[in-house]
């Protein structure tokens, strides 16, 4: 297997440059798309506008406010869900049998030198399950299942991170999964597999996670990995605010916006809905009850939040 060298810092780098070169237009409703990674054109903006502000998991006290439902993901993955019509995407990666012995190959550090060793890399001496699962929109029934790549991994991953960590990429035919090393997937909306290629060996010296900023009315909010907000005037680049969220945490997910108002979701499980504009206001905190990494999909009048062990659907009841 030939080798690629790659020097990136955040893995999500990776995948927007990836999408931006097959993505194509699609037709159908704008309204019931979110196609790649940060929705259409990677903006993080869609246009719905009856998006709850708050939101609360059922008790045995009082059923759930604003959830119609969720569904547990086998596996760990970091993509965020993409969606076409009544049908959502996502990537998992399920852990297998210990290879005894097996190393990363050698990385290179930033200086091009041989020998770097992240501190916080793992897991190439394990077999993983890189899987696509397609998931009804309306009910939360998972559609169907496919296994892309079953065997051992080429690199380690950073501790934080997955073997399914980049977001897919969907039009009105085919749903694309891109694993790295274990390849490039294409799949007809019904399961069907399209085509598949190998991209060789990735080799990657940054392991660490990233945040992308968002453009949203006139201002570019950039929000840090410990938690700061930064919005900036586009046309000037003035600072308009620089404020933490919550007591701070960490960020992986990036920010997506809606009709007024930004959803920042947090490492700890929260949701922030802060109030779009000049001002910093935090309108909400939704705990989510487990550890969020992935970017929010916006579609149809609906969020779909991936959580650690739960894909979640918030919407207002009719």
């Amino acid at each position: 297997m030939q080798s690629v060298f790659v020097r990136v810092r955040p893995w999500r780098s990776i995948r927007a440059f990836l999408w931006l070169s097959i993505l194509s237009a699609s037709g159908g409703s704008v309204a019931a798309q979110w196609t790649q990674w940060r929705g259409p054109n990677g903006l993080g903006i869609a246009p719905d506008k009856n998006l709850p502000t708050v939101w609360s998991p059922a008790t045995p006290e009082k059923p759930a406010v604003n959830i119609k439902w969720k569904t547990e993901i086998p596996g760990r993955g970091h993509s965020s869900p993409v969606v076409w019509g009544d049908r959502i995407f996502l990537t998992t990666s399920i852990k297998g049998a210990e290879v005894p012995g097996k190393k990363a190959p050698v990385h290179l550090d930033f200086s091009r030198q041989p020998g770097y060793v992240h501190p916080d890399s793992t897991d190439v001496n394990f077999k993983h399950a890189l899987q696509v699962v397609a998931v009804d929109a309306k009910s939360g029934k998972i559609l169907w299942t496919r296994t892309a790549y079953d065997g051992e991994m080429w690199d380690d991953r950073h501790r934080k991170n997955t073997f399914a960590s980049s977001t897919m990429a969907v039009d009105e035919e085919r749903a694309y999964a891109f694993f790295e090393s274990a390849g490039l997937y294409a799949y007809k909306h019904d399961g069907t597999l399209a085509w598949k290629t190998s991209l060789g060996g990735i080799i990657k010296a940054g392991l660490g996670p990233g945040t992308s900023p968002v453009i949203y009315k006139d201002q570019l909010y950039v929000l840090g990995i410990n938690g700061v907000l930064t919005a900036y005037d586009v046309r000037t680049g003035q600072r308009v605010y620089q404020q933490r969220v919550g007591a701070g945490g960490s960020f992986s997910a990036s920010p997506v916006a809606a009709d007024g108002k930004l959803y920042l979701s947090s490492e700890d499980g929260d949701v922030f809905v802060v109030s779009g504009g000049s001002e910093f206001r935090i309108i909400a905190t939704n705990a989510m009850g487990e550890p969020l990494m992935a970017t929010p999909a916006l579609a149809g009048g609906h969020m779909y939040v991936r959580g650690e062990r739960h894909l979640f659907a918030i919407g207002k009841r009719e």
